[in-house]
Parts: C-alpha cells; structure tokens; sequence
C-alpha cells in the first residue's frame, strides 16, 4: 500500500500499434521500484485499446497513481534551429514564439507544437521544435478517459527511454546517444551531461540493414560532438537491449552498447520495457525536457481526481493516529488542568505572602528615613556646635561677624564669613588663628575694602572700618 504525499506513484504505459505496455513505477525519496508491469495485444481499434486498458487497471497495485502515456505516431517531425543571438531573453523568447507559430502555418493539420532551448555557450544555443498530430493526443485522451484514467502525461516516447539510464555515470557525465529503432524510421537523441541536446529523426529503421542505421547515427554523432565542442571520444551508440537480435542478425552487434532498465529495484522487469519505465522516471524529474504535451487543464483535472482519492486515503490511514492523537491531548490537558489549579492556589498563597512584605518594606523603608533625618539633625548641630565654637576662638574684640554662610562639601564645611573690623590687621590675625586651627583645612580671603559713612550721607567719607569677606573649608 502507498502513502499518499510521501510515495509518489506513476503509471508508465507504452501505447504501441497493436500492443500496450505499463510499468507502475514508485518513487519513495530517492528510490525507485517496480510495483508491476505487463504488455496486453488489442486489434488497433479504439474500443479495443479501452478493453486493453480497463484489463490493465486490475493489475495496478497502487490506489493513487498518475498516467503517463506515449504513442510514437503522434509524433509528426523534429526540427533543430540554431537561436540568433540576442541580448535579452525577451527578445530571444518571442522569436521562439515566432517560429512555433510560422511552423503551424506550414502545418496542414492541427498540431501540438512544443520547443526546448539548449544553451551550447553563453552565444551560442539551438531550439528543438518537436510538431506532434493534435487530433491523435486528443483521441488517445480521449479513450483515457472513457477508460476512467486521467492522463497526466502525454510523451511522444521516441527518447524517453533514455531516462533509465540516469543514474549511470556514462549518462550525466558528458555525451551520450541513444537509438530507438523502429519499422519504418528511428529517432536518435543527444544528451550532455544527462540533459538533451539535440533529436534526430533517421528514414532508417527495421526494414533496413543494421548497417545503414548505425552509419547514420554516428555520422550524426560525429557532428553534434563537434558542434558541442567535446574533445572527448565519442561513445558507442546505445539501443535498447530488446532490440539486440535485430543487430545480431546484421552482424553489427560490436558497434552499440545494449542498455537495461537499470535504475529499477526489481531486477526481473524485461528489457522491452525500458520506455515505460523511461515515461515513470520522467514524470519524477519534472525537469528533464519540457516535451509533455497534455493541454494544461487536462493534468489539472486529473490531479483533482487523484488527490481525491489520496485524501480518502489519508483520512483511513490517519483515523487512528488521531483518534490516540486526540484521547492523549485529552489526558494531557486533565492533567495539565489539575497541575494549573494547584499552582494558582499556591500562586494566591504566595501572592498574599508577597503583599504583607511589600507592606512590611513600606515600613521598614519609611523608619530608615526618619531615622536618617534625625541622624542628620544631631550631625547637624554636632558640626554647628564645633564650627561656632572655632569661630568664636578667632574672632578678637576689633573685629565682629555680621553673617555666616554654612553650606556641605566634599572636603568637609565650606564656610563664608562676611563681617567688619577695625583694621585690616584684624582680618589678617584672624585669618591666621583660622589656619592655626586643626579643624580648618584652608582659609581664602574673597574681599576687603574700607566702610563709606552713610549714616552722615557722605558717601565719599571714610570712617576707617573694614568690610571683609572669608572662605574657610571646616574638616568634617
């Protein structure tokens, strides 16, 4: 059984003339294995391919898968262009534009035109046209459909085959070509380093000798190696296995390397389905060529019927996991609820616990304040008591105080005596018993200057007092 979203399932089925070949291909990470595989013959008629395919739906292991489909004959012609260089992508986008239009033109029925740019070099690079019948992609949908399978890819299957050999280190390293013959024509494709760089269309196939084909194909690769400028010697042509006998018979077995269905797991698929595989591994690596020629609505749809389908299967395969899923959380959350419950209790606890020392800090805080306020009170008079007395030791009868400005430093006290005196020998002693004094660090004198009479009102008239002005710094 699948997984949907993580296993990724594709139906590979190889439509032929008269036979249809599937493989049903699974790709989980970077693994890939073969869930099933077989060929069923039908008449060529429509009803008989859909009876083909209903047949083939009771095979499918998988209950989500996606149809990629190829039939060789909805492929018209190939055509190689070398791009005139220009300096703009824009510019080199619409004239592929162009061409993909003027090829229509030349058409003379309805076709599905697809294009793939190649870059050789930073000037150099081609476009590959491949021009397949619009009404035969229709009506193999359409039979698709009336078969109850939604087609998600549509390949010409003409290369495709090659893409099994994409985990072989001769593939993604450097050139490789591969052969696909058929009755009446084959087609030869080229990759560098994996990616395909140009297709071919040889009017060689079964109905002629071996010899033919094969010069052809060398000749052809002898070109393109040059036109890629690769030194290197060019390998040997690569066929599919299932078509050894055919080389066998003409005697040219030595000049091809015969390739297998490598990548897959399971080592009993057959050679012959090397194409069916070739469409499954495509339809994993989106990105190897851009030749898918489903109309865009038609893979639309049918990815809405597959996921359908997936998320029924989602829904069965998840019930129950998320039925324990559920009835855990559930357990989860009683408990966690209980556990919530006794920590709000003990929470409130430690709540009221918090506010009674909260209140307590308020206390505390506003007693430390008091007290420092009365601290500073007794510092206070404690300094004022010792200042006063040091002054009161300084100052003599000639000389008075008539203010004292008392102000908190970093040193101590910062005093500022203004007062008068008889003389200015007065101010000098009594700067003198200031510094004799240890609980003084420095005395300045800021000014002096004699006393006008005003009482008298003459301003110009001294009376011999001395006006002064200390600054003493008082040790605390």
């Amino acid at each position: 059984m699948n997984i949907p979203y993580l296993e990724n399932t594709t139906v590979g089925i190889d439509v032929s003339e008269k036979t249809l070949k599937w493989v049903e291909a699974n790709k989980f990470g970077n693994n890939i294995s073969v869930k099933s595989s077989g060929t069923l013959s039908y008449d060529s008629s429509e009803g008989s391919l859909k009876r083909a395919l209903e047949e083939m739906k009771g095979f499918i292991k998988a209950d989500v898968f996606k149809i990629a489909v190829s039939s060789s004959n909805i492929l018209l012609s190939v055509l190689t262009e070398d791009i005139p260089f220009f300096d703009s992508e824009e510019e080199r986008f619409d004239w592929v534009e162009k061409r993909v239009h003027e090829i229509e033109a030349d058409q003379d029925k309805p076709v599905h035109i697809l294009s793939q740019v190649y870059e050789i070099d930073e000037d150099y690079a081609r476009c590959i046209f491949q021009i397949a019948d619009q009404k035969k992609i229709q009506r193999l949908e359409t039979v698709f459909r009336e078969a109850g399978l939604g087609v998600h890819f549509v390949y010409s299957g003409c290369l495709e085959g090659a893409y099994t050999q994409i985990k072989e280190p001769d593939f993604t390293d450097g050139l490789s070509f591969v052969l696909m013959p058929e009755a009446d024509r084959s087609y030869l494709s080229c990759y560098s380093n994996g990616m395909l760089s140009n297709f071919f269309i040889l009017d060689a196939g079964f109905n002629e000798h071996p010899e033919r084909l094969i010069k052809d194909a060398e000749s052809i690769a002898q070109t393109e190696s040059l036109s890629l400028n690769k030194e290197e010697t060019i390998p040997l042509i690569s066929v599919p296995e299932y078509h050894k006998k055919f080389f066998l018979e003409g005697g040219k077995e030595e000049s091809v390397e015969f390739i297998n269905p490598r990548i897959s797991k399971n080592a009993n698929l057959e050679n012959e389905y090397v194409t069916a595989l070739g469409l499954c591994i495509k339809s994993f690596y989106e990105g190897l060529d851009r030749f898918d020629f489903i109309a865009g609505s038609e893979k639309a749809n049918s990815l809405v019927r597959f996921y359908k389908k997936a998320c029924i299967k989602v829904a069965v395969l998840l019930f129950v996991p998320l039925l324990i899923i559920m009835l855990l959380s559930y357990s989860v959350h009683s408990y966690l609820d209980y556990e919530l419950r006794e920590i709000n209790q003990i929470t409130e606890k430690v709540a009221d616990k918090l506010e009674l020392v909260r209140e307590k800090r308020v206390h505390l805080v506003s007693t430390y304040d008091d007290f420092n306020q009365v601290k500073n009170l007794i510092e206070q008079r404690v300094h004022s008591a010792r200042i006063f007395e040091v002054i009161n030791k300084s100052v003599s009868s000639n000389i008075w105080l008539t203010s004292m400005d008392v102000k908190k430093s970093r040193e101590g006290y910062s005093l500022v005596l203004v007062g008068e005196a008889n003389s200015s020998e007065a101010v000098t002693a009594m700067m003198r018993k200031l510094e004799q004094n240890n609980a003084i660090s420095s005395v300045q004198l800021i000014s002096s200057a004699a006393i006008n009479d005003r009482s008298r009102g003459n301003t110009e008239e001294q009376t011999g007092a001395l006006g002064y002005e200390l600054r003493a710094t008082f040790k605390s």
